[in-house]
């Protein structure tokens, strides 16, 4: 969805979070277990990992203040979530891309800088907490950046934009003012190629959510809860999006919303989708390069296009499952 392409601002919320976490972290981690509970292929996902990825989840949650949903349903969720970066990470590693370090020590800089220290004095304070913390930090950038030039390589490069298309986009920016939004997501997926029936059951799923969600269920809780989108576990929480960047769906969708009303369910190819317009602003729009319209063009293209080469990696993937036994860890 479109918070995901929005690289620079999703990348520091994250890493922040990250941080904050890794410096709460170590009275938990001596307590991990060590059994195997998905294999990605040929990559194991271990019991430590889903237990350290839940326990994030959890305050994560916690700090939205969004009730966090069964411990046992969270687990799924959550391993859902680490085989889907898995798939990713092979995915990134098959087509050769490389994360240099001069690339990390960029988004390590702009860590320290966010928290008030220089670099050294960053390392340092990760390193106090508890032995390996900077190591973590530094793969999970690694990560997150791997990630990232995949998803530009093989969703948004290979998005077409016309003559006519960047032209119009150029004469809409000039003309003013633009909208940004700030959006709340829920996913109902749907298969590749879908039958009628799996079709009508997840029309049913997505709009029985939003009638729930419209009469006072939490929208968070409900996205935490049944969506498949990325940003589930952060309660559907897209953040603040251009008009530009949005799918035409979901920009008709909500620009006559007010802050706090639901979208109809939105119909894709990736599924039924359900959006919740938490606030939007008026800003003005600076005259934009040729280049920089390319690029909103792409990404508002790529984010209609995302979920769908998600669930195909994931689809494509040999993913065997090993997830029986209730949790070890408390909420």
């Amino acid at each position: 969805m479109p918070a995901r392409h929005n690289q620079d601002g999703s990348m520091k919320k994250t890493l922040l979070f990250v941080l904050a976490l890794l410096l709460a972290a170590p009275a938990f981690s001596a307590q991990l277990l060590d059994r195997i509970v998905a294999v990605v292929e040929d990559h194991p996902i271990l019991q430590s990992e889903l237990d350290q990825a839940t326990f994030e989840a959890l305050n994560r949650l916690r700090q939205q203040s969004i009730t966090p949903p069964p411990l046992n349903e969270l687990r799924e969720k959550v391993l859902e979530q680490l085989i889907l970066q898995q798939v990713q990470l092979q995915r990134a590693q098959r087509r050769g891309i490389q994360v240099t370090d001069e690339e990390i020590n960029a988004q390590l800089q702009q860590l320290a800088v966010a928290n008030g220290l220089t670099l050294e004095q960053f390392i340092t304070a990760l390193d106090q907490q508890a032995p390996g913390h900077f190591d973590t930090l530094r793969k999970q950038i690694k990560e997150q950046l791997m990630i990232q030039k995949l998803r530009q390589l093989e969703v948004v490069n290979q998005v077409s934009v016309t003559r006519e298309e960047l032209q119009q986009f150029l004469k809409q920016a000039n003309q003013g003012s633009t909208v940004s939004y700030h959006l709340r997501h829920i996913l109902i997926p749907l298969p590749n190629t879908p039958t009628r029936e799996q079709v009508a059951a997840a029309e049913k799923q997505a709009k029985a959510l939003r009638d729930k969600i419209a009469v006072g269920a939490d929208f968070g809780r409900m996205a935490v809860e049944h969506s498949a989108g990325a940003e589930a576990l952060q309660g559907g929480e897209l953040g603040w999006l251009k008009a530009s960047e949005l799918p035409d769906s979901f920009l008709e969708a909500v620009k006559t919303l007010k802050p706090g009303q639901l979208s109809p369910v939105i119909r894709t190819a990736g599924g039924f989708h359900i959006l919740q317009l938490v606030d939007k602003r008026d800003e003005a729009l600076n005259p934009v390069a040729q280049q920089q319209a390319l690029h909103a063009l792409r990404l508002r293209k790529a984010n209609e296009l995302f979920d769908l080469w998600l669930r195909r990696l994931r689809d494509e993937a040999h993913v065997e499952i090993y997830l029986n036994d209730p949790a070890t860890l408390k909420p």
